[in-house]
């Protein structure tokens, strides 16, 4: 127990030397960051309308647009950052050619709202 400190790793000049820590990141946690609820408010929407509108806004080139059916209305999908998935909450997004609206919203947030219910 009393070695329980950073890993030690090399010394290269005298009084100085450096330490390896390890980063425990939860991968349930990190999953959950980019993961968006996505709840249409007004129409029908079917995953590869959702799928397919992302890819025309931003492009699939770099990215993989997977969207997830939880409920009626309700889809899951993953984002490539968190900062996307804020800036998409920001807005009421309708489908070119659809008279539909969904909304964003990251995922922690739903899940915290549903633990409270």
């Amino acid at each position: 127990m009393w070695n329980n400190g950073p890993e030690f790793c090399a010394i290269q000049v005298p009084k100085q030397s450096f330490f390896y820590i390890e980063e425990n990141l939860d991968n349930k946690n990190a999953k959950e960051r980019t993961t968006a609820l996505i709840n249409v408010v007004r129409g029908e929407l079917s995953v590869k309308m959702i799928e397919n509108e992302f890819k025309r806004l931003v492009s699939s080139t770099h990215w993989k647009w997977v969207a997830k059916r939880l409920a009626d209305n309700k889809y899951t999908m993953k984002f490539p950052t968190t900062k996307m998935i804020l800036d998409y909450n920001n807005f009421t997004l309708g489908i070119k050619g659809v008279d539909a609206q969904f909304t964003i919203e990251p995922w922690t947030s739903y899940m915290g709202a549903k633990g409270q219910l």
